[in-house]
């Protein structure tokens, strides 16, 4: 019995696929998909990357969209952060040191200083301590504070 070749002639009574080779064997025939492509042989499927399809691909979306989309999705990030940032208020700071002792623990011969969202105590002068406590000392000393602006002419 004489075996009839499938795989003769252009897709010569097989349905192998364009990207495939046919393979005649006694009685019957294969496909296999050639060389970066997958699949069964009668559907294959290249990667993004082999010529025929990114070829196809990219003339459908030329790379510059994908430039434009991502500069697009970019500029969105971008204000959805500044626009989170914005919305971001901080509690409003309490002052601590209005009034008399309006809050803190500052000894009478303390001054108090208002940080962001706190105090500092600090001893005023011939008082020495930690502020919330102060005691008066019995040596002062005067501290002076000399500035010298020198101006250079060329």
């Amino acid at each position: 019995m004489k075996d009839y070749d499938e795989c003769l002639g252009q897709n010569g009574g097989n349905d192998c696929n364009n990207q495939a080779t046919c393979f005649n064997i006694p009685g019957s025939y294969y496909c296999q998909c050639n060389s970066g492509y997958f699949g069964n042989g009668t559907s294959c499927f290249g990667s993004i990357f082999s010529f025929p399809l990114s070829f196809v691909f990219f003339s459908f979306f030329p790379p510059f969209i994908f430039i434009f989309l991502f500069l697009l999705f970019l500029f969105i990030f971008i204000l959805i952060i500044s626009f989170l940032k914005l919305h971001h208020e901080k509690p409003p700071d309490y002052d601590e040191c209005l009034g008399q002792n309006g809050g803190n623990n500052c000894d009478s011969q303390a001054t108090c200083t208002n940080t962001q969202g706190s105090f500092l105590c600090s001893c005023n002068l011939g008082y020495f301590g930690s502020g919330s406590l102060c005691t008066r000392t019995l040596f002062f000393s005067f501290h002076f504070q000399l500035q010298f602006q020198m101006f250079f002419y060329l």
